[in-house]
């Protein structure tokens, strides 16, 4: 029972230490893609989410679970939860996972599973509701690879089904999961079975024919692809391009991660959620070389303790095979490197050091003692800065803020966090750290969607659309920009070109569509379409669009009409929301006296 009360334990503290996240909101980095528009999601669309390639991923499982938090309304708090909740889960299971491996060595177990659930590079995969594939794939890649310990140790001739289907799993929830074989090589090593072995070899060749597959849908989905038509691609485009520096640079990049996050381990400090690619100019060979040496070493480390105690050999190979697929060797996205890549990484060289801990307690007590004393005191310090590092993820000014103050020249830093302050009104702040986007040469989509927004807002709507034209030249399929663009069109008079904008909003952004057919059925009651503009405030309703502005509006349409019952159930709705609303109370005042005015008055 000790040490089932000892992972429930743990898994509790790791929950409690993740608290503050439960009342976080979405961001818009990624939540919008993955949630709040994602109109599959949102209307549970079960088996057009199993063709669903979203942000250039496929991952099925993943999208399920986030169907499953969905409701309406919809609310951040489900989301949070589950990622917290499977964090938990994942720290439980890797605990149980090094407690197989060393066969029953409470110190060794708790001291993995306590770095694993409160190291903070880890915070990104947690708080983040779009990361929700690192928590959801690791359950089942952690439990695939317990159930294979202990294939091992019983020496079961049958095939293992069970850890396969849980990495058949794992690779449903993560692309990513294609590392399991390496892992699964790395215990081979731990527990000193002969790799050429025929018996094991033809136990691995399932394994590896699904790693391969999983891997091409991967890549084919990484660049725009739809596995041939099989899948459902949400948005066009190749996530992967070229880097712009010498072959030799390009050689040592992906040690540079490999440094990079082993560094962060011991030192888990400057975290932040973006580090940029280093521009080819600015770039020094020095470190980068002294990376690809550091590479080297740690294997030729790993090779000369393979005949040795073998705890270093497999803290290498889990790390390096768990490691080897993100660490940039052509260049995808917009980062260097990103904290959420060592979310299973870090537990090979977790479990050897409490393999070392352990031993030393054994052999040498006052030793041990001492080093407990620096565990518990590392511990607790990973403990700290997790709880710190998760605030940053409370909203997207903090998220970007901590970015601008790690990467004062990240120039997307300042567009997202320009956008960030655009959306809470704050028109200065946004306008300042757009522009210096811009200063510092950044021309991207999002910096001229950003700058329409600030230019609309502030009564330039002429500039407003000229920053969407420049916006939607650049990403043709955006319906936020669609939906921006219609407002500025609307408030400049050209109310046909704004309703085609707001058709292609819709068709593009279906999440949106209650923001986008409350705004169409608007810009319609003012050129008097009342049925185009009360089917349009139906479907807004229909979408979540709730309170008394859309309810008033509906009431109108539905009066010019000559439906006086469903105007006077919108008002008597409207005023249960905000009992104060003049304009419903007037109307509703008017209705109950006389005729129906011709002119309802304008909504306050």
């Amino acid at each position: 029972m000790a040490p089932i009360a000892a992972a429930l334990a743990i898994a509790v503290l790791v929950a409690f230490a993740y608290r503050a996240a439960f009342g976080y909101g979405f961001l818009a980095w990624d939540d919008l893609t993955y949630v709040r528009e994602n109109a599959l999601v949102l209307g549970h669309r079960w088996g057009a989410l199993a063709r669903a390639v979203v942000s250039h991923n496929w991952h099925p499982l993943t999208m399920w679970s986030l169907a499953a938090n969905a409701a309406t309304p919809l609310s951040p708090a489900p989301f949070h939860a589950t990622n917290v909740l499977l964090h938990a889960l994942d720290t439980a299971l890797a605990f149980a996972l090094a407690w197989r491996l060393s066969r029953g060595r409470l110190v060794v177990a708790a001291f993995t599973a306590l770095v694993f659930g409160l190291h903070p590079m880890h915070v990104e995969s947690v708080a983040w509701i779009s990361e929700r594939k690192d928590v959801l794939h690791a359950a089942f890649y952690l439990a695939g690879l317990a159930a294979y310990v202990r294939h091992v140790d019983r020496g079961a001739a049958r095939f293992p089904w069970g850890t396969f289907a849980m990495f058949a799993l794992a690779c449903l929830a993560k692309g990513a999961a294609v590392s399991f074989p390496l892992a699964m090589l790395a215990i081979d090593v731990w527990r000193r079975r002969p790799l050429l072995d025929p018996r094991l070899v033809r136990e691995k060749l399932p394994f590896l024919a699904l790693a391969f597959i999983v891997g091409m849908i991967a890549i084919d989905a990484q660049h725009g692809g739809t596995a041939h038509g099989l899948l459902l691609a949400s948005a066009p485009g190749d996530v992967v391009a070229a880097l712009p520096h010498s072959p030799l640079l390009r050689l040592a990049m992906p040690a540079w991660g490999y440094l990079h996050y082993a560094w962060r381990l011991f030192v888990p400090s400057g975290m932040s959620p973006l580090d940029p690619w280093p521009r080819a100019a600015d770039v020094s060979p020095a470190p980068y070389v002294l990376a690809l040496l550091f590479l080297l070493a740690t294997l030729a480390l790993a090779a000369w303790d393979a005949r040795r105690s073998r705890v270093v050999t497999f803290a290498v190979l889990w790390y390096l095979g768990t490691l080897v697929f993100v660490l940039q060797w052509l260049r995808v996205g917009q980062a260097i490197t990103a904290d959420r890549y060592t979310y299973l990484p870090y537990i090979g060289p977790a479990f050897a050091l409490g393999i070392g801990l352990d031993r030393l307690l054994a052999r040498r007590r006052a030793a041990g003692l001492v080093a407990t004393a620096a565990a518990l005191a590392f511990v607790a310090l990973l403990a700290v800065r997790t709880t710190t590092q998760v605030a940053i993820w409370h909203d997207d000014v903090a998220l970007w803020s901590r970015a601008i103050a790690v990467h004062p020249q990240a120039t997307l830093a300042y567009v997202w966090r320009g956008n960030a302050y655009a959306g809470a009104g704050r028109m200065d702040d946004a306008r300042r750290d757009l522009e210096t986007a811009r200063r510092l040469g950044d021309r991207g989509a999002a910096l001229w969607t950003g700058l329409g927004i600030v230019y609309g807002s502030t009564g330039h709507a002429d500039s407003a659309l000229v920053m969407f034209g420049r916006s939607l030249a650049l990403a043709p399929r955006v319906g936020r920009t669609y939906y921006d663009r219609g407002v500025a069109l609307a408030l400049l008079g050209r109310r046909r070109e704004a309703l085609d904008d707001f058709g292609r909003a819709v068709a593009l952004a279906p999440g949106m569509a209650a923001q986008v057919r409350g705004a169409s059925g608007a810009v319609r009651e003012v050129d008097g379409d009342w049925r185009g503009a009360s089917a349009d405030l139906e479907a807004a309703m229909a979408a979540g669009a709730r309170g008394p502005a859309v309810l008033y509006a509906h009431a109108v349409a539905r009066l010019r009409l000559g439906d006086t019952t469903t105007a006077r159930d919108d008002l008597r709705q409207a005023l249960r929301y905000d009992a104060a609303h003049a304009s419903s109370r007037a109307l509703l005042d008017s209705i109950g006296t006389g005729p129906a005015p011709l002119r309802p008055a304008p909504a306050r």
